[in-house]
């Protein structure tokens, strides 16, 4: 019997992500490196989608491990590749879920209220575990900066 990928892992990991994987999987223990780098979580309160404001260095020092993107709801291109991906995440997880916590800041808070994060988060399934946050422009380009993500030009 031959194998077959299901289809919905194939959309998921792109033929880039399938091409790197193939790389991986031929490449020696020698080739394979880890690193590991420090941020500064800026002291800026931002709004999660149930309207709550917080502090996000807080909301970031629960004691679980983060695993942070950033997106806008009006995105047609990576965004909602990037959040099918932790929705998959989520969903491998299972129980296990509540231990990590998913963190999705938007980079268009003048767009992004928190209702119309919450109806993001619903279309990906997001569970308790899984925030999303919006604010003002100058605390979602700090966050953007502190995770070395802000992209404008200088």
């Amino acid at each position: 019997m031959k194998y077959r990928r299901p289809r919905k892992l194939l959309e998921l990991l792109g033929g880039a992500a399938l091409g790197g994987a193939a790389a991986l999987a031929a490449a020696t223990p020698a080739a394979i490196s880890r690193s590991s780098v420090s941020y500064q979580t800026p002291d800026v309160r931002l709004v999660r989608q149930d309207g709550q404001t917080v502090s996000l260095r807080r909301e970031l020092d629960d004691g679980r491990p983060v695993l942070l993107n950033f997106i806008f709801t009006t995105c047609t291109s990576i965004c909602p590749l990037s959040s099918r991906t932790l929705e998959e995440f989520q969903h491998r997880l299972g129980a296990e879920a509540t231990h990590v916590h998913l963190v999705s800041i938007s980079i268009d808070p003048e767009q992004d209220t928190p209702g119309r994060l919450a109806e993001y988060a619903r279309k990906f399934h997001a569970g308790p575990e899984w925030q999303y946050y919006t604010g003002t422009a100058a605390a979602s380009i700090a966050a953007q900066r502190a995770f070395d993500v802000y992209g404008a030009k200088r």
